[in-house]
């Protein structure tokens, strides 16, 4: 057998990998034929951000989610589908848990349609509480699409939410990018006007002790929404450290729509890029919301 010095070898290796370096003609005509080209993916999928489909990581070394890349191991499935639940994690279905008892006296009611990769699936139905009328209000307004904190601002409305599972929650945010990205999206504006001004309300003291949480218990931190007007659902009891509930679902229907929706596919929680990580792979959206005096 013939022995190579180190620099011969290096050279041989770099002249290989550029003969099996696909050319952009042979790249473009392989993904003619890959299995989950854009083409070839469900219509539900195409509207969907990320990748068509997610797999359950490698036990390993993961460099797909060390990269952020959602697609790694071998056990693949569309993140469209019901039954498609791997997160980068263990993949575990989120149990529909009973409604939960009002912690509070309910003073209206949000209602939120949503929708999972382009299909309807139903009503979250949220009763707020008279205690806490800060945050309760808060939400109640972008319900509306009427929230500002400012006389100058420009409403807001939680159709601007960006989602996030993080186990027990799921997390509702309304920061000023989404805002920004919502207001374009409603008024078909193409650039977003020199007057546009996002709501980023300060913080405020506690409205409520924290106490443990019930699966579908609406909840914001100590501090309130916060700058970016962040809440969370429930989708599983927890100890409450640093929140407070402001609301509750009302509802099996809603309670089952809120498992749906914390066992959706995710961006890695080890994905060390992006910023995206609990980041639903398809698009969930919230398609129409009213509130309601009670």
């Amino acid at each position: 057998m013939v022995r190579l010095s180190p620099h011969k070898a290096a050279l041989l290796l770099g002249s290989l990998a550029a003969a099996l370096r696909p050319t952009r003609r042979t790249w473009l005509a392989g993904a003619a034929f890959a299995p989950l080209a854009a083409d070839a993916a469900p219509d539900t999928t195409k509207i969907g951000r990320g990748m068509r489909a997610v797999g359950t990581p490698n036990k390993e070394l993961d460099l797909d989610a060390a990269l952020g890349i959602s697609w790694g191991g071998a056990s693949r499935c569309d993140a469209a589908d019901p039954s498609c639940v791997t997160d980068g994690g263990t993949g575990e279905f989120a149990t529909a848990q009973p409604v939960p008892q009002p912690a509070g006296r309910i003073g209206g009611v949000a209602t939120l349609r949503i929708s999972i990769a382009g299909n309807d699936e139903g009503l979250l139905r949220v009763g707020l509480y008279s205690e806490t009328p800060v945050a309760a209000e808060t939400f109640a307004l972008l319900a509306q699409g009427a929230y500002k904190d400012t006389p100058e601002s420009t409403p807001a409305g939680i159709d601007g939410t960006t989602w996030r599972v993080d186990k027990p929650f799921v997390c509702m945010t309304q920061s000023a990018s989404s805002q920004e990205l919502a207001y374009r999206r409603r008024t078909g504006s193409r650039k977003t006007p020199a007057g546009f001004q996002a709501a980023s309300p300060r913080k405020i003291k506690p409205e409520a002790p924290s106490t443990p949480l019930p699966a579908g218990a609406l909840s914001v931190s100590k501090n309130g929404p916060g700058p970016d007007l962040d809440f969370a659902l429930s989708f599983a009891p927890s100890d409450g450290k640093g929140r407070y509930a402001v609301g509750a679902l009302l509802d099996d229907a809603s309670m089952k729509l809120l498992a749906r929706l914390g066992s959706l596919p995710v961006v890695s929680s080890r994905a060390a890029l992006g910023g995206k990580a609990g980041q639903p792979l398809v698009k969930v959206q919230v398609v129409d919301a009213s509130f309601d005096n009670t």
